[in-house]
């Protein structure tokens, strides 16, 4: 098996008997910025997802803690640097703005491991049942409908939710991609550093019939097989 191979075997088995393997068609809804005449949507792609869903949230946010202890503050303002990401004043992010990055993650991963991170999303949200049955990765908005937003979300709509494996664009924006947000040192430094852990693959797809969505799941032993 090659390192991919390895990697999503890994996933899968840390994962445990809830674990499926998603393949989704989805239609992104972007973002709309700007104002006027000139605002438009960005990043409203077509894509091909593969994501594992099914994860245990808090089991994912604990991985993510123990890959954070490993992160050096020089690799990610290396990381910064190679890839020319400046701050929202144009510099780039400096030692001490990724020590408080790391430290602030930390102590909010270590707040959703003991239940006691809260998020306003979980008064809005329920587990999704059917059957008598809980599904994993999957939950259903409750909260008021909002007609005037038209990116709100509408009670009922389900969310399927799970570590992204690949992503492959099949139909690009007509504005392009969302651009980057004008971001403070400390902010950036987050962004990087979540991209080099487990959270930053976890994702989250509104299934809705405006996403135009096309969803397909398969076992974690049918899986497990294919990448042996």
């Amino acid at each position: 098996m090659n390192m991919a191979q390895i990697e999503l075997q890994n996933l899968l088995t840390e994962g445990g008997e809830h674990v499926r393997i998603a393949t989704l068609v989805y239609k992104k809804k972007g973002t709309l910025r700007g104002s006027g005449a000139n605002r438009k949507r960005y990043g409203d792609h077509k894509v091909a997802v593969t994501i594992l869903t099914g994860f245990d949230y808090k089991n994912v946010v604990a991985k993510s803690k123990d890959q954070i202890l490993k992160i050096k503050d020089q690799d990610i303002v290396a990381h910064a640097h190679d890839y020319d990401l400046p701050d929202r004043n144009g510099e780039l992010i400096k030692v001490n703005h990724v020590w408080e990055a790391l430290t602030e993650l930390h102590a909010s991963f270590m707040r959703t491991i003991k239940g006691t991170n809260t998020s306003n999303t979980e008064k809005v949200f329920r587990p999704l049942k059917i059957e008598g049955e809980f599904l994993k990765g999957c939950r259903v908005y409750i909260g008021e409908s909002k007609p005037d937003n038209p990116d709100a979300p509408k009670p009922g709509t389900i969310y399927l939710q799970g570590l992204k494996i690949s992503e492959v664009i099949i139909e690009e924006a007509p504005n392009g991609d969302i651009p980057e947000p004008r971001s403070s040192p400390k902010s950036l430094a987050k962004r990087i550093i979540r991209s080099k852990l487990r959270i930053g693959r976890y994702v989250s797809y509104e299934l809705s019939p405006e996403r135009e969505f096309k969803l397909s799941l398969a076992d974690v032993d049918h899986v497990l097989g294919i990448v042996k």
